[in-house]
């Protein structure tokens, strides 16, 4: 059976399809024809359960819905194959001018490939009891979505890193299926409706349905929002990713509040670097001194194997501190409270405390008051830099840095670290004692008195 259609003008369009099925064991849907962009197919049975959410910008064409993990696809929830209605919305956030073509068949029963569901993961399970630092990549993609490797060589890739998580972050879309590994895989994924603005989502419970926010002619920015808002009410953790790419404007209109996280160092392993970080770096100080307190994380935005002939997942790495064991919770937890840091080349280590109980951390994220010593270290030699309110205060070269802080009300301190070539490889979370209460909470208008602070300084 064949589905297809041709777009209309709106910046918003969805195509709604239905199909009968009787009797039949499994499902498999081929993306025939249609654009390698950011449009998506929302799958549901019968009873409107999601069973699917694919993308066309994706290089793997087929997807089998089937009765279990094995006989199922990624990007699939597997389980009965109820007789009755089933329907395909076809969600296009972004004007197009070409159509698409899917082809439905039904019985072939041709996946019997084993893995990890990643629907089924209990969140509370700890699977690593020693308290302390955790390393992983929040950002990274595959052959899924626009990527250009298989899980396999993914997650191998991660184990080469040492790394403890993972966060598959592929566009719009939600890995269900991963081989068997030993890397803590966090649910997320990357909404990606355009090229205005893109938005990491850690902690999914379960697949996106896009056609339960965007319908035919809708406002796009009104539809961003209400999704923000309800994954950020789902207890999800939600990152603005890679602010500043060249050629790009950030354009979307958004409540902040629903956001938690800032990404300040992406893709650094690019030898032609495609995001302005600096700039980043920038907006996250112009943020905390007008009392909006996004913590930063940093991700590969790994695709394919292009630094040094590797896939350069961990570069950078985000460590985060789980007091409790190693958890997707607790990560998610340790991501909301600023309790991390950031690092790409070099391997850092840190240690803050009240100099009147040195045994207790003082971590980053943390409110805390008066005097703080501050204790890191590196491997190499790192230009070193204290941040207070968004200017330096302190800079010394060396592997070692230790500098005592006296927090008062609405200062915050960071520690960053920068190579001899003056690249950022190190940024610290602050600690903190900020009380200022933001005015306005609409992104525009936010980039827009960031974007005017940036002429006055030139």
């Amino acid at each position: 059976m064949i589905i297809k259609g041709d777009f209309n003008q709106n910046i918003v369009e969805v195509q709604h399809h239905e199909f009968m099925i009787e009797n039949r064991s499994s499902i498999s849907i081929v993306l025939k024809k249609g654009p390698f962009e950011h449009f998506f197919l929302v799958i549901k049975d019968p009873e409107g359960i999601m069973r699917g959410l694919l993308t066309f910008k994706t290089r793997t064409k087929k997807y089998t819905i089937g009765t279990n993990l094995e006989t199922s696809s990624n990007y699939i929830k597997p389980g009965r194959i109820k007789d009755g209605m089933w329907t395909i919305d076809v969600v296009r956030t972004n004007p197009l001018s070409s159509g698409y073509e899917v082809e439905v068949l039904f019985d072939l029963d041709d996946v019997n490939v084993h893995g990890e569901n990643i629907l089924s993961t209990n969140f509370d399970l700890i699977s690593c009891t020693r308290k302390g630092w955790y390393r992983g990549d929040l950002h990274c993609h595959s052959y899924f979505s626009d990527g250009r490797v298989r899980h396999e060589e993914l997650l191998e890739s991660a184990r080469c890193m040492h790394l403890d998580y993972v966060a598959i972050t592929e566009h719009s879309t939600y890995t269900t299926k991963v081989p068997n590994q030993n890397v803590l895989i966090i649910p997320s994924t990357e909404v990606t409706c355009d090229n205005d603005g893109h938005y990491n989502i850690h902690g999914l419970k379960d697949l996106v349905d896009y056609s339960a926010f965007f319908h035919d002619g809708c406002d796009k920015n009104k539809a961003l929002d209400g999704m923000f808002k309800h994954y950020a009410q789902q207890g999800c953790v939600l990152s603005i990713n890679h602010p500043f790419p060249y050629g790009w404007t950030l354009r979307h209109e958004f409540d902040i509040r629903s956001f938690q996280l800032l990404e300040v160092i992406n893709a650094p392993h690019l030898l032609k670097p495609e995001v302005d970080n600096e700039r980043a770096v920038r907006l996250f100080d112009f943020l905390w001194n007008r009392g909006h307190y996004l913590y930063a994380s940093g991700g590969s935005d790994a695709h394919k194997c292009n630094y040094f002939e590797t896939y350069p997942i961990g570069y950078p790495t985000t460590k985060i501190y789980c007091e409790n064991g190693l958890s997707i919770q607790n990560l998610l937890d340790g991501l909301r409270q600023g309790h991390c840091f950031i690092q790409n080349l070099v391997d850092c280590e840190i240690e803050y405390f009240k100099p009147d109980n040195p045994k207790k951390m003082v971590l980053p994220g943390m409110s805390v008051k008066g005097n703080v010593h501050m204790l890191a270290r590196c491997k190499q030699k790192l230009h070193w830099e204290l941040i207070k309110n968004g200017k330096k205060i302190y800079e010394i070269d060396a592997k070692k840095f230790r500098y005592e802080v006296d927090v008062k009300e609405n200062e915050y301190y960071r520690l960053q670290g920068r190579l001899d070539d003056n690249e950022l490889v190190l940024f610290v979370n602050p600690i903190h004692q900020m009380k200022k209460q933001a005015i306005g909470f609409g992104f525009q208008e936010i980039l827009n008195e960031f974007y005017e602070s940036e002429k006055e300084k030139t």
